[in-house]
């Protein structure tokens, strides 16, 4: 039968940007929720499909230009899937 499972993370990312314009580092909370499904094959092997939602922020960023220091923040998010395979031992 099909298992399905949900799963949370919360962490801290380490971030780094330079893109020419910004080069600033820091860290900043990070969020995860997974949802998946797998089905046995075998007593000891098991197909899985899941997706992925991260998000990472806020991240301050300072620069400094000819105008001044500014000061700005953002989010980044992600998703993504994974399907593959697992051999239990």
């Amino acid at each position: 039968p099909v298992k399905p499972y949900l799963g949370a993370g919360i962490g801290v990312a380490a971030v780094k940007i330079d893109d020419g314009l910004l080069d600033d580092k820091g860290s900043a909370l990070s969020l995860q929720a997974i949802a998946g499904a797998s089905v046995a094959v075998s007593p000891r092997v098991s197909l899985f499909a899941e997706a992925r939602y991260q998000r990472v922020g806020p991240i301050r960023v300072e620069t400094t230009t000819s105008g001044g220091e500014r000061k700005s923040k953002f989010d980044l998010s992600s998703a993504g899937a994974l399907a593959g395979i697992r051999f239990g031992f």
